[in-house]
């Protein structure tokens, strides 16, 4: 007998990872008090589960009083910021709060879902690689038929070339997913020996190659050897090691600067955004500027900011950028999260996957502000929903 009660989580959650792989292409703008608001369509997915949290009693985790406290700051530093800014300025961050919320009560709705159903974790994790070989698939398409995206820079986007960007524009982010997909793939080989996981794992790295994202490169080297720490199969990392240098001396160079893999000129960019964010902080250090709004930021303390650009509201380092939007003390609630979460996860289940995209994705977040970008939270709260351990007691709302 079908359960009614888990159809419409259900339902959300497939639309959810339907249109995970199109990435940016579904976005579309709205002027609010003056100002241009991206708007996603996978963002109003996930907030499909606030909605059904709201009137439905579920069971929580053991990290959700963690997860308020967060949120209860959060809000606390929302209001400073609104004394940083002006009103109209500062009220526009309450939408990137609403985002976290919104995939916050993914994370929960998947972690009611799955609960004693191993078969149904089976199947969102399998479908998780799915979507991730789609992101390559589609990376694959623009890599051969649209190499050249210069003249994207008029829209706010990098200007690439002879880089696969797939459908999310940026090599940066495209990499982190294709990193992903390989972890989630090689947990699965390793438990199986299936060897259409190989082909998988063949496609994943040598997709990952054609992004020449250094960020990707080490977050792989990052999350393999987590992994197989785990698992006590280091001699594998040898084989890594020296894969990933054939890998990078057979590719391609066309004439890109973006190709070059020992470019100065991104590092030097690089450094100089962590200088300008480091001067944000220093201006509220305790709270922080308020959630996301490093953009305004910039223009108030700096003089700078492009507010065309999709990188304007970031930081190339999405550490940093917690740090400055949310202050030293937004920071110490990450760290007991951190903490909580990593005590909470069950190795015997999805565990290890989860913790390897976790090391991963840290070390890529320390060169591209992927932390708290929209799909990269919407893959974790998903495996994170998999990988607790179960936590009994009923939490009313």
């Amino acid at each position: 007998m079908v359960d009614s009660k888990k159809t419409l989580p259900k339902i959300i959650l497939f639309l959810f990872l339907i249109i995970f792989p199109f990435g940016q292409l579904f976005r579309f703008n709205l002027n609010l008090l003056s100002q241009s608001i991206t708007v996603q369509p996978i963002d109003l997915i996930a907030g499909l589960s606030l909605i059904y949290l709201l009137f439905k009693k579920t069971d929580k985790p053991g990290i959700y009083k963690i997860l308020k406290g967060i949120f209860v700051y959060l809000t606390f530093s929302l209001f400073i910021s609104l004394a940083i800014f002006n009103f109209k300025t500062g009220i526009l961050g309450i939408f990137y709060f609403i985002r976290l919320l919104f995939y916050t009560s993914l994370f929960l709705l998947v972690y009611d879902l799955v609960k004693s159903k191993n078969n149904l974790k089976d199947i969102i994790y399998n479908s998780l690689i799915v979507i991730l070989v789609f992101v390559g698939i589609f990376g694959w398409i623009q890599y051969f038929l649209y190499p050249d995206l210069r003249s994207f820079i008029i829209w706010g986007w990098d200007d690439h070339l002879f880089r696969l960007v797939g459908t999310f524009l940026d090599p940066g982010f495209t990499s982190i997913f294709l990193v992903f997909g390989f972890l989630l793939s090689l947990d699965r080989y390793l438990q199986t020996k299936n060897r259409f996981l190989l082909l998988l794992l063949i496609f994943f790295f040598i997709t990952l190659g054609l992004t020449y994202s250094r960020a990707g490169y080490l977050s792989l080297l990052a999350g393999i050897s987590t992994m197989l720490i785990i698992k006590k199969r280091i001699k594998w990392f040898v084989v890594l090691i020296i894969a990933l240098g054939i890998m990078i001396f057979l590719l391609p160079r066309p004439s890109s600067e973006g190709v070059k893999l020992e470019r100065a000129f991104s590092i030097l960019l690089r450094l100089k955004n962590y200088k300008e964010t480091i001067v944000i902080w220093q201006n509220s250090p305790l709270f922080g500027v308020g959630y996301n709004n490093l953009c305004f930021a910039r223009n108030k303390f700096i003089g700078e900011a492009n507010y065309l650009s999709h990188s304007c509201s970031g930081s190339d380092s999405s550490i940093l950028a917690l740090i400055a939007t949310t202050g030293i003390l937004g920071f110490i609630f990450f760290i007991e999260f951190i903490k909580k979460v990593v005590l909470s996860i069950d190795f015997k289940s999805f565990g290890t996957p989860f913790l390897a995209c976790s090391t991963a994705l840290f070390i890529h977040s320390l060169f591209v502000n992927s932390l708290f970008y929209a799909w990269v939270m919407g893959i974790m709260a998903i495996l994170l929903g998999l990988s607790l351990k179960e936590f009994r007691k009923k939490t009313l709302k």
